[in-house]
């Protein structure tokens, strides 16, 4: 099934020692009334994954603001070294975990679907072999599956005290 198949490669991904993977995010924003939006594009290659000295390096762009940057990270295994030319260069001593989460690699992002949400799944066979299988997740399934993600980016914004409340035309 469509669904079998996918766990395993989310199992296969996940327990890699190494990868590379192309990775695409767009950010979009409206917390009230302010828009903004972040794209992200680039590449991430990673060896000995397995190891407590991973290595990884990720190549790509960042737009934000209609400003658009280039981002180079290199981390080797205890160094995570970053910056441009222009803004000059850097680098800071973080765990991997850390360095993998700020530059999306799949390990931070890839997560174990439920069966049900592929009921109404479509996969289409491709040129190469591989398979492009199309979901729609519904909020609260979105919700569960990215919590610490949607918490961390609430937090970004409004601090750590989620139980805020927004009144309009209070006194």
């Amino acid at each position: 099934s469509v669904y079998e198949t996918v766990a395993a490669a989310i199992e296969k991904t996940l327990k890699a020692k190494s990868f590379e993977a192309n990775l695409s995010s767009v950010l979009k924003t409206d917390l009230m009334g302010n828009k903004s939006e972040v794209k992200a594009e680039g590449n991430v290659k990673a060896t000995a994954v397995d190891t407590n000295k991973p290595k990884a390096f990720f190549s790509g762009n960042a737009v934000m603001d209609n400003y658009e940057m280039a981002q180079d990270y290199y981390y080797d295994g205890e160094w995570k070294y970053f910056g441009s030319e222009e803004m000059g260069l850097y680098k800071s001593q973080v765990s991997y975990a850390e360095f993998a989460k700020e530059i999306g690699a799949p390990q931070t992002v890839i997560v174990t679907l439920p069966e049900a949400i592929f009921s109404n799944a479509q996969s289409k066979k491709n040129d190469d072999g591989s398979l492009t299988v199309t979901l729609t997740v519904d909020e609260t399934n979105m919700e569960t599956l990215y919590r610490d993600t949607i918490i961390t980016v609430v937090q970004d914004v409004v601090g750590e005290d989620l139980n805020q409340v927004v009144t309009k035309d209070a006194t």
